[in-house]
């Protein structure tokens, strides 16, 4: 902010970083840096929705880092017409007044498919972790033994996937690339 701005610094808060990832990010000390911003986070979840609408007093800006934190019509409320943007890290709203926010013109956005490829990829380590046994067989090899057998392989088995969101699609691609065959289902009748 100038010295001739009288202006208000536009208020960042992120009123649930817990566990911390923002805290000490690189961003947020970029952003607390310039002088037309006063970031707030907190690294404890709030206890209840008053200490929820305390944090975010005066806001413009919430950075929503965790789905337990309920941003209902009455926390929009409290918080506008100072509130303008609603920040999710993720990708579901549902912990959201999104209607609320609209109605309000306060813009909500979140980041859709930011982790689609690390969950994908994760559910078919886990699977692959399974099928080989890795857990029981490290614990073996560390306590001195060298165990043999038969591991269940992969190819040419069928993995059932349960939802045709963008997660189980890629997991499905992942899987089929290894020769896998796929069955898939979704309580959606449109997928």
């Amino acid at each position: 902010m100038t010295q001739e701005s009288t202006q208000q610094p536009i208020r960042v808060v992120v009123p649930d970083d817990d566990p911390p990832v923002f805290a000490d990010s690189a961003a947020i000390a970029r952003l607390s840096r310039l002088p037309d911003f006063d970031v707030a986070t907190f690294t404890k979840r709030p206890n209840n929705q008053y200490e929820l609408e305390e944090r975010i007093s005066g806001a413009h800006t919430l950075i929503i880092a965790r789905s337990t934190t309920r941003v209902t019509n009455a926390i929009i409320e409290s918080a506008t017409p100072q509130l303008k943007h609603i920040a999710i890290w993720g990708t579901a709203a549902d912990h959201v007044a999104v209607e609320a926010a609209r109605r309000l013109d306060v813009t909500v956005t979140n980041t859709p498919n930011s982790a689609t490829v690390a969950v994908a990829e994760h559910a078919l380590a886990l699977l692959m972790s399974l099928s080989r046994k890795i857990p029981q067989l490290d614990l073996r090899v560390r306590e001195g033994e060298w165990p043999g057998g038969q591991l269940t392989q992969l190819a040419g088995k069928t993995l059932g996937i349960v939802g045709t969101g963008a997660v189980g699609i890629r997991l499905a691609r992942i899987a089929e690339g290894i020769g896998m065959r796929i069955l898939m289902s979704s309580l959606s009748e449109s997928s």
